[in-house]
């Protein structure tokens, strides 16, 4: 069974005509200011990407386009370019690779040029492609060594860990694991299973602060000039190879047209409930119940949620309840989740789990008939729709059989 390989680097290496390994080389020794802010970068969300029309876009998350127009559009150009080529206008300047640098990276920026990173999703873990999932737990465990084929009931097995990890029965963002133990899995597979760019996430730095210790990003999931510390950025960054991209109008930086100057915007409540939201399943997905419980909380109790991110909370927030051993809670979570989006067969299927293990036949049947219509929702088209429509799309979510579609 093959794994499937599209990384950022190759696609934009090639669309770039950037070098596959690249060192960050700016021409400037002199000292940089304690903290810059490139001004006017314009803002793409990921939902606003994802109906932009670009090449491979069966394989490139919708980070990817937007961080790429931000930067296009900043010096003049137009979004709408992506769906003929990645490639730079002619005779623009680029520069990227992998071995990118935070002192480049303020270097770029101290002159006034935004910059694109590919990096984890979070500091704290980050998804992977569920077949290479599944593969390094087969491997993992003993019962596959290099080289060998999967038996026929290896191969069941494997299936039900990919249905497990992004699909039916997972959870709404897949499976998110740690970045050691993604380093650890790709040594078992012998390739790096991190760079997949349906996963990736492309963010534009346009500022950092010394004294703070903050990069500054605009970041097509959490919003515009979301704030990030050093060492989180680095850990993120790190995983992709530090990767990096930089193109602008050839000549002085300074001398091109920009798209605007203001100042940017608050993010708003979607935005940061985006943020809250992936965090908290970061966490729980590394078995850091308390601290996801936390944050989770904290985003549902949050003035302005919208529906979408209020059932995303309560029904992380049941899946912690259960995994910590509070059952009443987890019940509770789901049945709310529930009544905001019907339509979604999670919290139901998740309930139906629930009650599977009561020693009570009531419960038992009640476990049955909630699998059947967590089933039952999956197979009709209109209410999958239903619940895709209700769903917010600001990062790569699972469906029914994988990956949701955002559009």
């Amino acid at each position: 069974m093959r794994l499937r390989a599209t990384r950022f680097v190759r696609i934009l290496s090639l669309a770039l005509l950037i070098p596959r390994v690249a060192t960050m080389q700016t021409g400037r020794t002199q000292a940089l200011p304690a903290h810059a802010l490139v001004a006017g970068v314009p803002f793409i969300s990921w939902g606003d990407a994802a109906r932009l029309d670009y090449q491979n876009k069966n394989i490139l998350n919708p980070s990817i386009p937007a961080s790429m127009a931000m930067m296009l559009e900043y010096w003049g150009g137009n979004r709408h370019q992506l769906a003929e080529s990645f490639a730079a206008p002619s005779g623009w300047t680029t520069s990227g690779g992998v071995g990118g640098t935070m002192d480049s990276v303020r270097s770029y920026v101290a002159r006034g040029i935004p910059i694109m990173v590919i990096a984890a999703l979070t500091p704290i873990a980050h998804q992977v492609e569920p077949m290479a999932a599944a593969m390094a737990a087969v491997v993992g465990s003993g019962q596959l060594t290099g080289g060998g084929n999967l038996t026929a009931s290896q191969g069941r097995h494997v299936q039900d860990l990919v249905s497990e990890y992004a699909g039916f029965g997972s959870g709404v963002m897949g499976k998110m694991v740690a970045p050691d133990t993604l380093r650890h899995w790709g040594e078992l597979l012998g390739q790096d299973i991190s760079q997949e760019t349906l996963f990736e996430a492309a963010r534009v730095v346009i500022g950092y602060d010394d004294v703070r210790k903050v990069v500054i990003l605009q970041d097509p999931s959490f919003g515009p000039a979301w704030e990030v510390s050093y060492d989180d950025f680095d850990t993120m960054w790190a995983l992709m190879g530090r990767n990096f991209a930089v193109t602008y109008p050839s000549g002085s930086p300074q001398s091109a047209v920009r798209s605007g100057t203001g100042a940017y915007a608050e993010r708003t409540p979607s935005q940061r409930a985006a943020e809250t939201f992936v965090f908290g399943y970061a966490l729980a997905s590394t078995g850091r119940f308390a601290e996801a419980k936390t944050r989770l909380s904290a985003g549902l109790s949050s003035t302005a949620v919208p529906v979408g991110y209020r059932h995303l909370f309560l029904l992380e927030l049941g899946r912690v309840a259960a995994s910590s051993g509070d059952t009443a809670e987890a019940i509770t979570d789901y049945e709310q989740a529930g009544a905001l989006i019907p339509e979604h067969h999670r919290p139901w299927l998740f309930l139906s789990r629930l009650y599977a293990g009561s020693s009570r036949a009531e419960s038992r049947a009640k476990s049955a008939d909630l699998q059947r219509r967590a089933a039952k929702l999956c197979r009709d088209a209109k209410t999958r729709e239903a619940a895709r429509r209700a769903l917010p799309h600001d990062f790569t979510m699972m469906g029914c059989d994988g990956l949701l579609s955002p559009t």
